[in-house]
């Protein structure tokens, strides 16, 4: 069944139809759920975020990528809990054009450092 507020047959409502209330609960419930499970099938470490912060750290972005701005309805994916992947610790919210600028950088701010220092040195 597809559409807004069905359920994926384990009794929580599915993600993948969008909900109204963004930032609610019952959404960040879901969202985390849906976060760890995928993080879990790539064999990668969870984040350790309980539902409470998921939703804070959402309502402190409001929905927008927090290095370019972009809005959550601009974009394909929405977006996503960035985390350190050593501790697995909750950053916030990104873009996931953003989270790939980061993943490439292996998270060294050095690095990023340098391609901005790079960037603004060669684009005058």
């Amino acid at each position: 069944m597809a559409g807004k507020g069905h359920s994926n047959g384990e009794g929580r409502p599915c993600y993948k139809g969008g909900y109204r209330n963004r930032g609610s609960l019952a959404w960040a419930n879901t969202r985390l759920y849906s976060n760890r499970a995928s993080s879990l099938k790539r064999g990668k470490l969870p984040t350790t975020c309980t539902v409470e912060q998921f939703r804070a750290l959402y309502e402190a972005c409001g929905g927008k990528c927090e290095i370019c701005g972009a809005s959550e309805a601009q974009l394909s994916k929405g977006l996503a809990l960035d985390h350190n992947h050593e501790t697995g610790k909750p950053r916030g919210f990104v873009c996931g054009p953003c989270n790939h600028i980061m993943g490439l950088a292996g998270d060294r701010v050095a690095v990023l450092k340098n391609a901005i220092k790079y960037l603004e040195d060669r684009n005058g």
